[in-house]
């Protein structure tokens, strides 16, 4: 079997690189205070992508998007197509082979080494790593506004929650009197 992988042949090298730092070269520019250089690199972006009539910083990064998430499907459909293509090369050739490398663990699917349930153990330190710290939070002047539009309110009565259904004392009611419920 050949190590070629034709499928990234189609693209240029590193044209993926190169439209993710446009995009974000572009999204930085959009931001309150861009830096000079930042300005200098997105105007050259904005002139060397003028595609549309009288496009504008928004319309560019967004065509930039939509050809990096088209070019990145492409890419995926490709590989996958390779991989089948490899398999059933493979499965032709030696079906114990094919079977053997199955049941290995390189070839486990993605989706389940992702999904493994952690321990009832590494949840409880997960999460008392995030809860079990204190933490002061900024008095700001909304949280004092807060409190004095709310120190007015009066506290809510204690009721007691039951399981019993909302329509079951009525008719219970209804059976004592010697009515007909249905």
């Amino acid at each position: 079997m050949s190590t070629v992988r034709p499928y990234l042949d189609i693209m240029p090298r590193g044209t993926n690189l190169h439209l993710r730092r446009d995009i974000g070269i572009l999204t930085q520019n959009q931001s309150l205070n861009p830096s000079s250089s930042v300005t200098k690199k997105a105007k050259a972006i904005l002139g060397r992508e003028q595609r549309l009539e009288n496009p504008t910083a928004t319309e560019i990064l967004d065509h930039l998007k939509q050809k990096l998430k088209a070019m990145l499907k492409s890419s995926d459909g490709i590989r996958k197509s390779n991989t089948r293509r490899q398999h059933n090369s493979q499965f032709s050739r030696s079906e114990r082979s094919f079977y053997k490398n199955l049941e290995s663990e390189d070839h486990e699917p993605q989706t389940l080494k992702e999904n493994k349930v952690p321990t009832p153990e590494a949840t409880k330190t997960f999460w008392e790593s995030i809860w079990g710290n204190p933490v002061i939070h900024n008095n700001t002047r909304w949280l004092f506004d807060e409190k004095r539009s709310t120190s007015s309110l009066q506290t809510m009565l204690e009721w007691e929650v039951t399981n019993r259904p909302s329509n079951q004392g009525y008719k219970q009611d209804l059976e004592l009197e010697g009515t007909w419920t249905g």
